[in-house]
């Protein structure tokens, strides 16, 4: 068994007068340093657009899981989603998008870019799950249909986590997922526990229906 890394006050000051540690640690923060900067520089006009609509932040990622509602920002994200920004940029204001409250025109501008498949897997996954949210119910049919599509990869788990809700399109959907599983890999085990998720849901739904009807005949 492997012995456990050595954490002890005279290892940290061993550390501290290491000139190659001491040196890592400088070019570490040089890097660090550069890319902040970068980054500062990448969204410097997306962030004074955002202020002048009163979302007060200092990045995009100020807006990502901010409870409070920020519909004016949503234009402004909207018509940067496909500007030329840094790669972690662009991903603050995909996260930033994916909010349930976004009208039909995000969903429709996060489709398009996502159809491109132009972008990395990483930047796929966020884009499938910001459709995952913005997707109201009667955008189910289009949903079902990206997740039917091969091409899109396993960047389709993303998608999926968000779909539960599609209560009504319960047996359209607890077919597509069983279809997923039968993919195997990550999207497989995601479309299992989703599945099971959505037949809860659906097995509730029915209950509480066959009760009121039991009522009402009663």
């Amino acid at each position: 068994m492997a012995k456990a890394p050595r954490i002890t006050s005279e290892f940290l000051a061993e550390q501290a007068t290491d000139p190659r540690h001491q040196q890592a640690m400088r070019e570490r923060e040089r890097l660090l340093s550069e890319r902040r900067l970068v980054l500062s520089k990448d969204e410097h006009g997306l962030v004074d657009e955002l202020n002048v609509a009163g979302a007060n932040v200092q990045s995009v990622w100020d807006l990502v899981n901010r409870k409070d509602p920020y519909p004016l920002a949503l234009t402004i994200l909207e018509r940067h989603l496909n500007q030329p920004h840094h790669v972690r940029i662009q991903e603050g204001i995909i996260r930033a998008l994916a909010v349930s409250y976004a009208p039909d025109s995000i969903l429709d501008s996060l489709i398009d870019r996502y159809q491109l498949m132009a972008d990395s897997e990483n930047i796929l996954w966020v884009l499938a799950y910001a459709i995952g949210c913005v997707a109201k119910r009667g955008h189910s049919e289009r949903i079902i249909q990206l997740l039917g599509d091969q091409k899109n990869g396993k960047s389709r788990s993303g998608m999926i986590q968000n779909i539960t809700r599609f209560v009504s399109d319960g047996r359209v959907l607890f077919e597509r997922l069983r279809a997923l599983e039968s993919e195997g890999g990550e999207i497989a085990t995601v479309a299992a526990s989703v599945r099971s998720k959505v037949f809860t849901k659906n097995s509730r739904a029915s209950s509480r229906s066959r009760i009121l009807r039991q009522q009402f005949n009663s």
